[in-house]
């Protein structure tokens, strides 16, 4: 049986950890909102002590500016220096000095008191009165400091302050802070004499009552030398360990005092003074004692509450597992239950699970390849959506389309016959592979290629610039001309930005190669935006076709190429003509030979390949190609006509010809006039011209009267009345049936036309046209 107890017993410790990780937690939470209160307390602590300071930091500003103003007084200076002096004139400086103590300390509700003692006259000067030294400290103020308060101001005081110091003046003590100062000032060894400034304690001590915390805390102010000028609770000295931890900046930070944790604040003034609060952390810390005990409460419940729900997740989440191991294990032949717990059973299933996936992922990498380019290929045909591609399915193809522009290069082979020798299907795909690897070497990882039809292949070019010369195109076509003896027709499309307009360089690709119908070949196409076009359909006047055939059927094969170069100059020397107008062109063309070849003698067979005109000009990829072809054809025709001729037959067929251009304008001319004039029977006359000629003798009457009469309408302003007696009609009605049935409008009509086609430069008509 197998060891089920395993997972289980796992599921189970994995959710009393989750559940010792909440509990824990939540202790954190609360030893993070304890600290979280600690700091605010001692923002607020700070915040206090620097008001503190910079309140005491102006006061002491004030003692010391009246100091210096004191210190720097005419009369002070004059008492000082001049000890030897008159009596009366000491009398005056002093009266005047009194005046000027006096006014100074009636600006400052802070300062209590000032006097200045003057060693070598035995003088102390108050704003008030003067007297000597023994008188005043003796009746006027006593000082309640150890050794004689005259003896203490002898020796040298440079800012020197004097806290808790008991002060007797009339029966009432106070206790005053001195601040006392030596003169003169640069004076270190013996002073002339002292000012003496006096604060009562109460208002320097009421300042730090704002940090006081329910009568349990202490506050401190310490001069630079670490001594306590003021304490918030009298004669209580700061200790010596917690005065060691304090620094130059301020801080915080806890520590023991008489078995109390104790919560200490500092800061330091300009003047190096520190500003000390100390608070028991018990009682910060009292008003989220009662929330510590609820807290505590929770996690005991919740740890007993959790270890049971642990328990029913474990068994829960262990069932499905259970199911899935007893399907592996029916599904395993020869498992030997006993010795194999439900982790191995679980390992084995994955392993054999991998290595599927393994092969799986082996069998897709070697389709990726022809997965990619049948992607490639409907992406650039436009049957792919690029607005739902995933990138996971593009990174398994190998495909990036992040890029900043696209294009698509198709390139055609045009010629292979040099590497092939049956043209099979094999050597088709020789050849593709051998212009894809150029490709791809060329591009350097800028683009893709990808197989198209037998001899076509397309390159999606990316991060293309159409303002750089295209140097892989050149030697893709160079190698191919120089190491294979390929030709290759490369059409290059214009850059686009976005890669949903990818299938539109494809469609611009196929119209540089359409185009390289009317343009003939060229080493690398480049797509143009074409001028607008002035002729939207090709010119093959009827007129002209009629020469062509009369040509042909007469077996004069330099006038019927003469002819046929002129029509295709006229439609394609300015490039205006769609591939697709050209092409149609050039049947009708062949169509023109056909029927020339049909008439000429009834007898012979029409030249190779006219039987099927689609696959007459399969192989033709340019005009010029087509042309050739047509040249070819023709000048079969021109052989055949002139093998079924002779000297006699050619001298009376023209003559018959030129007797119609001298007599067309006879209203009388007709078969019989014209058997007459040469001797010969009317049936004789029809069946001799018809063979010669591939036409019946009325329509070709009929056909050079309205090529002249179509002459006089565009060139003459006579009218058609005039013009149908002209080309031999009695009136105008016969003359405008006939024309009507061979060029399908009236006479009038076709004038208009004219009139209205100025801009258009007609192909000049041969002055002997319906002539053979």
């Amino acid at each position: 049986m197998l060891h089920r107890k395993s997972v289980f017993v796992t599921l189970l410790v994995s959710y009393c950890a989750l559940l010792f990780l909440s509990l824990a937690a939540g202790g954190l939470v609360y030893r993070i909102m304890e600290r979280s209160l600690t700091a605010n307390v001692n923002k607020a602590n700070f915040g206090m002590l620097e008001q503190i300071q910079q309140t005491v930091d102006g006061r002491l500003r004030e003692i010391e500016r009246m100091m210096l103003q004191l210190s720097m007084n005419a009369d002070v200076q004059w008492l000082l220096h001049n000890a030897e002096s008159e009596h009366g004139d000491a009398q005056i400086r002093a009266i005047s000095l009194m005046k000027s103590m006096n006014a100074q300390l009636s600006v400052s509700d802070f300062l209590d008191f000032a006097f200045i003692s003057f060693q070598s006259r035995d003088m102390i000067v108050t704003p008030t009165s003067q007297t000597g030294h023994d008188l005043y400290f003796r009746r006027i103020q006593q000082f309640g400091i150890a050794g004689n308060m005259r003896q203490f101001l002898e020796e040298s005081r440079h800012k020197a302050f004097l806290p808790s110091l008991q002060v007797t003046e009339n029966g009432s003590a106070r206790t005053m802070l001195a601040y006392v100062q030596s003169l003169p000032l640069d004076e270190t060894e013996d002073p002339k004499g002292s000012i003496v400034i006096l604060v009562d304690e109460r208002k320097m001590a009421g300042l730090l009552d704002r940090i006081e915390w329910g009568g349990e805390s202490s506050g401190y102010v310490l001069d630079r030398d670490g001594n306590v000028i003021i304490a918030t609770r009298a004669n209580q000295e700061l200790d010596a360990s917690l005065r060691a931890r304090l620094g130059t900046a301020h801080e915080s930070f806890t520590a023991r005092h008489g078995g109390t944790e104790m919560m200490v604040s500092y800061t330091t003034g300009d003047n190096g003074w520190k500003y000390v609060s100390v608070v028991p952390k018990s009682i910060v810390m009292e008003p989220i004692e009662p929330v510590k005990t609820l807290i505590v409460q929770l996690l005991g419940f919740a740890a007993a509450a959790g270890l049971i729900v642990a328990c029913a997740f474990a068994y829960r989440s262990y069932k499905p597992v259970r199911d899935m191991l007893g399907v592996i294990a029916n599904r395993k032949s020869g498992l030997r239950r006993e010795s194999m717990n439900e982790y191995e059973l679980i390992r084995s299933a994955l392993i054999r699970s991998f290595e599927e996936e393994k092969a799986l992922q082996q069998t897709l990498d070697r389709q990726a390849p022809i997965i990619r380019a049948n992607f490639l290929s409907r992406l650039i045909k436009g049957s792919v959506d690029v607005s739902v591609l995933d990138r996971q399915s593009l990174d398994f193809m190998g495909v990036k389309l992040d890029h900043r522009s696209y294009r698509v290069v198709l390139i055609e082979i045009e010629d292979g016959s040099k590497l092939m020798q049956t043209e099979t299907e094999r050597e088709w795909a020789l050849l593709r592979f051998i212009v894809a690897n150029l490709s791809g070497e060329l591009l350097r990882g800028n683009g893709f290629v990808v197989e198209l039809e037998r001899n076509r292949l397309a390159v999606l070019e990316v991060d293309a610039d159409d303002r750089r010369e295209d140097v892989w195109l050149h030697e893709l076509k160079q190698a191919a001309e120089v190491r294979f003896r390929m030709s290759l027709a490369i059409a290059v499309s214009p850059t686009r930005d976005e890669p949903q307009h990818i299938w539109r360089c494809y469609s611009d690709a196929l119209l540089v190669l359409e185009r390289r119908f009317v343009r003939g070949p060229q080493p690398i196409m480049y797509h143009e935006e074409p001028a607008r076009a002035k002729q939207h359909i090709y010119r093959y006047p009827p007129e002209l076709e009629v020469q062509l055939i009369n040509h042909a059927k007469t077996g004069d094969y330099d006038k019927a190429a003469s002819l046929l170069d002129q029509i295709v100059e006229a439609n394609f020397a300015e490039e205006q003509l769609s591939p697709e107008m050209g092409r149609f062109l050039f049947f009708e063309v062949l169509g023109s030979l056909l029927r020339a070849a049909h008439s000429t003698d009834s007898e012979l067979s029409p030249p190779e390949g006219l039987d099927d005109p689609i696959a007459f000009f399969a192989e033709c990829a340019t005009a010029g190609q087509m042309l050739e072809r047509l040249k070819e054809t023709l000048r079969s025709i021109c052989l055949a006509a002139k093998g079924g001729r002779t000297d006699q037959g050619e001298r009376l067929y023209g003559g018959i010809v030129s007797f119609i251009e001298r007599h067309y304008g006879d209203g009388n001319l007709s078969l019989t006039m014209i058997a007459d004039h040469f001797g010969i029977t009317a049936p004789y006359c029809s069946a001799f011209f018809k063979k010669y000629g591939g036409g019946n003798l009325s329509e070709h009457i009929a056909e050079y009267r309205v090529a002249q009469a179509k002459r006089m309408l565009a060139e003459t302003p006579m009218t058609i009345g005039d013009i149908s007696r002209k080309v031999g009609y009695a009136n105008h009605i016969g003359f405008g049936r006939v024309f009507k049935k061979i060029e399908g409008i009236t006479p009038g009509q076709y004038r208009d036309l004219q009139n209205r086609d100025k801009t258009v430069s007609p192909i000049p008509l041969n002055e002997n046209a319906g002539r053979p």
